[in-house]
């Protein structure tokens, strides 16, 4: 499914449709180390590190996190949405390590080789213009840096739900295109303005319950011209429910990973 810029700006003005697909991974996923955590085991932090984080939606890679960390580290959480911004600002605001602005990742407002650390999950693919996305990251990198940007694989829960949703509305483009940025495409975008890029996987899949858990996730994503409409939903209700009954659950592939980008 493609998003433009407005709607992904749409998307993420509050945390509440955010947080509606981080519940249904966190409550049904298989790996129970979860994403933020392993994530977090994957990163390297220097104890004088200035470090940039685009695209930090509700600042779940923080939570828990901040206090782990040493008082000598400067952060700097940053979202295209203002929103987003706001809810961090709540959360984290009062850490004199942090400061929370309005960035967008194509017109970083920093001086070259400022930070340590930049890092940027779930976030590429909604940039309009990702080659100048990845430039200006490797523009405010230090050259002893790194660069941490967690994706989608082209083979996980969005071909699946394409898959299916063809089944019952054989035309439907839902979860057809190829995001701009993956685990796949995006080795060789990073390898254009980067010397060493390396990938780690993290393995797990889904295994839902509760059908309408699935729905509301799928709700979550919706924009106003995407075609999931009120019929469709029933469909797919009762399409995932005849899965669930017939064999306990409904099994979704996933493929997220971890690419890491040194200068």
């Amino acid at each position: 499914m493609g998003n433009t810029e407005s709607e992904n700006n749409e998307q993420y003005q509050t945390e509440v449709n955010l947080s509606i697909r981080q519940r249904l991974h966190h409550q049904y996923s298989i790996n129970r180390q979860g994403l933020m955590p392993w994530l977090r085991d994957q990163m390297s932090i220097p104890a004088n590190a200035k470090i940039l984080e685009l695209g930090c939606g509700n600042g779940s890679l923080w939570d828990d996190y901040l206090t782990q960390l040493p008082a000598t580290i400067d952060v700097t959480l940053s979202d295209y949405s203002q929103g987003m911004v706001d809810v961090v600002a709540e959360k984290f605001g009062r850490d004199s390590r942090v400061r929370c602005l309005k960035i967008d990742a194509q017109s970083i407002p920093f001086e070259a080789a400022t930070f340590d650390v930049v890092i940027a999950n779930h976030t590429l693919h909604t940039v309009p213009d990702t080659d100048l996305a990845i430039r200006e990251i490797a523009r405010v990198l230090k050259p002893t840096g790194i660069f941490y940007t967690s994706a989608n694989g082209a083979h996980g829960m969005e071909q699946y739900l394409h898959e299916k949703i063809r089944t019952v509305a054989p035309t439907s483009q839902l979860f057809s295109d190829q995001l701009s940025f993956n685990l796949q495409n995006g080795v060789p975008q990073l390898k254009a303005h980067f010397n060493q890029v390396t990938r780690c996987d993290y393995p797990d899949e889904l295994r839902i319950t509760k059908t309408q858990d699935l729905i509301d996730w799928i709700k979550s994503t919706q924009t106003d011209n995407d075609g999931i409409t009120e019929t469709l939903l029933k469909q797919l209700e009762t399409k995932f429910e005849s899965i669930r009954q017939q064999e306990g659950a409904i099994v979704i592939p996933k493929q997220v990973g971890l690419l890491i980008a040194r200068p």
